[in-house]
């Protein structure tokens, strides 16, 4: 959605998620594992390796309150 932080980050609609802070996707224990990590604390920074369009890509987030 625009405004938030992933958009801000580089991430667009269609972006394939490989890797967070270094560990591959396939090594989580499914979407619940992701969504605790991506509710860390605001300014909390995340590395994730994206793949659009075929081409693997490093984009950087830091966390951020939605509600403020």
């Amino acid at each position: 959605s625009p405004g938030t932080p992933a958009a801000k980050s580089g991430f667009q609609e269609g972006d394939v998620v490989k890797a967070i802070n270094g560990i591959a996707v396939k090594y989580f224990d499914g979407l619940t594992a992701v969504r605790e990590m991506l509710q860390q604390e605001p300014g909390t920074k995340l590395s994730f390796v994206i793949e659009r369009n075929g081409q693997k890509k490093e984009l950087k987030l830091t966390l951020a309150s939605l509600y403020e």
